[in-house]
């Protein structure tokens, strides 16, 4: 596909002896890095195919995302996690200008940005720039959203997904009220128990 034909006087025409055909082919890299492909004569001569090889190179910004998902370890709602870093490196022969960096989709709500040195930067090659994430979740429940970074290379948005687990702990006590036998002054009774137990989602800390 980075290769077009623009002109062609061969296909569908009888050539003379010492008579020729020509075809004009361009080439239009969608991506960086090196692009091939082939030019094939099918004709009535005795070595048909003839074949042509042909080669180019994509001058161009590479955005190389660290990972194209990051998990986040099940966090409880309302408590924030330890940053996770999204990292864009330039792995390409042109600078990455890196115009905007968001957090959208679903529960864009539960995630945010710190640390942020990729929006409105200029990535030179074999250099790279970070994110911070940080998931916080509103709600219980697998929460998801995507962190888009828009840049000049020719394949941009790209996309990290997020995910993450919202967790809700749940403190249930054995009994809400202990009442003692009859004891003489200045003796102890025998040991009441109260057992506290974690019947939620997230862990219990207690204060």
């Amino acid at each position: 596909g980075a290769f077009a034909k623009t002109a062609d006087t061969c296909t569908g025409s009888t050539v003379a002896p010492n008579s020729s055909c020509t075809v004009s082919v361009t080439f239009t890299p969608s991506l960086g890095g090196s692009r091939s492909a082939t030019l094939n004569f099918t004709d009535n001569a005795s070595n048909s195919p003839q074949v042509v090889a042909m080669s180019g190179v994509g001058d161009a910004a590479v955005a190389s995302l660290s990972s194209p998902i990051l998990t986040f370890s099940d966090q409880n709602v309302g408590t924030a996690s330890t940053p996770e870093p999204a990292t864009v490196t330039n792995t390409g022969p042109r600078n990455l200008s890196i115009s905007t960096v968001a957090i959208g989709w679903t529960n864009a709500g539960d995630f945010s940005k710190n640390n942020d040195t990729c929006t409105g930067a200029t990535i030179t090659p074999n250099s790279a720039c970070t994110v911070n994430l940080t998931f916080k979740p509103l709600a219980g429940g697998a929460r998801s959203a995507s962190l888009t970074f828009t840049d000049n290379a020719p394949d941009s948005p790209q996309a990290v997904s997020m995910a993450g687990v919202g967790t809700i702990p749940v403190a249930g006590i054995s009994s809400s009220s202990l009442t003692f036998s009859h004891q003489n002054a200045g003796t102890t009774s025998t040991p009441e128990t109260v057992t506290v137990t974690n019947a939620g989602t997230g862990k219990l800390i207690l204060s």
